[in-house]
């Protein structure tokens, strides 16, 4: 999901000319996401990824090599060096970054990206850990443990996942994927790093092969600045930027069963003037900033701009309980308990549970419907 590579030749192309439609409407976005992580895409060229776990199994190996040579033709005497050389030594493992409590956030981020380039950019054209989007972060927190044991080099992608790892905890930083999607030469390319928040200042956490196109230190006033950025470094590559993806805010829970909200807003740069892209970048990060920053969102958002939000049954029928209840306290005269017919079927009490007010039930119908967005 990095930058700056083109696709060979035979992949497939969005025409028959080889050429990006820039006229392709955002409603393409689940396709495209699909087409992603179906055909493993990543800067412009087809990878494979290792779905066995480490060690890998034989076949997965002899692939890896088989494909590397593939990539790197002109380098096919280096490749078979390396492979048939056995290391001399200990091969050196970078060390996971350690803070003291004198630490500043913004000294932490620093050793964070520090420990992720350390990693080194993974050049051989296999994935070495399987890094799906749409599991929980639980699950995804694993995978991070995994590549901080295995000290393996590592894409983009991966790298958005361990720097939340190491970010967890750090409550006063908000944290969201920043996605491009760039075209150059007739063909697309994918990038994700994690962007941050703190203390009124905007940054990002990531790898990539170029230095201007992974990470960004807390300097930047507010979330356009930081876009334009990225978007000014890949025109210095002669991409253009197509797309620009936020997702919603990440919780600090590595123990939750919600999953990453990749592309909450998803902004066609291509159709858009320079001033209306700040404006609905920094209109996002206002969302973002929000202590109920999800709900927010999904309430007030237009739909072009909030991509993928869907809310579960149970979280519907909650909104449902929450706004039938709200409507019954707006009368102030009536403060009689809610008879059995007017009571949602999912808050009436049992028979051993006394009657209780509405002002009571209203409360607990919206700690449900919290419970149902966030998954606690």
């Amino acid at each position: 999901m990095d930058d700056l590579e083109t696709k060979p030749e035979g992949n497939k192309t969005d025409n028959a000319n080889g050429d990006v439609n820039p006229d392709e409407d955002d409603d393409d976005d689940d396709d495209d996401d699909k087409a992603e992580e179906e055909n493993n895409e990543d800067d412009g060229i087809l990878f494979y990824v290792n779905k066995d776990g480490l060690p890998m199994k034989h076949d997965t190996w002899q692939r890896m090599w088989s494909h590397a040579a593939k990539l790197y033709p002109d380098a096919a005497k280096t490749i078979n060096t390396i492979r048939n050389t056995a290391p001399e030594g200990e091969v050196p493992v970078a060390p996971p970054p350690s803070f003291s409590q004198h630490t500043s956030l913004p000294e932490k981020l620093e050793l964070i990206q520090k420990y992720i380039s350390d990693l080194q950019y993974n050049h051989t054209g296999t994935q070495f850990f399987e890094i799906r989007k749409n599991r929980p972060i639980t699950g995804l927190m694993d995978s991070a443990k995994e590549m901080i044991r295995e000290a393996l080099p590592i894409k983009c992608l991966e790298a958005v996942i361990l720097a939340t790892y190491l970010t967890n905890g750090m409550t006063s930083l908000d944290r969201f994927p920043v996605s491009f999607r760039t075209v150059f030469g007739g063909h697309e390319h994918r990038h994700v790093v994690l962007g941050v928040h703190f203390n009124g200042y905007y940054g990002a956490l990531g790898m990539s092969r170029r230095d201007d196109l992974m990470y960004k230190p807390l300097t930047f006033r507010s979330l356009s600045d930081l876009v334009l950025d990225y978007v000014l470094a890949y025109n210095r590559y002669w991409h253009d930027v197509r797309k620009v993806k936020i997702g919603s805010k990440i919780p600090h829970d590595p123990h939750s069963f919600v999953s990453i909200e990749w592309k909450q807003c998803s902004l066609n740069v291509m159709n858009i003037s320079r001033t209306q892209l700040c404006r609905d970048l920094n209109r996002y990060a206002r969302e973002i900033r929000s202590p109920m920053a999800p709900m927010k969102m999904t309430e007030k958002w237009p739909t072009h701009l909030r991509k993928g939000m869907a809310y579960s049954d149970a979280a519907a029928r909650a909104k449902e309980d929450v706004k039938l209840l709200s409507k019954r306290t707006r009368d102030t005269s009536n403060k009689l308990t809610p008879t059995k017919d007017q009571t949602p079927d999912s808050l009436k009490p049992n028979s051993n549970t006394p009657n209780v007010d509405v002002r009571s039930i209203y409360v607990a119908a919206s700690a449900k419907l919290k419970r149902c967005r966030y998954g606690g």
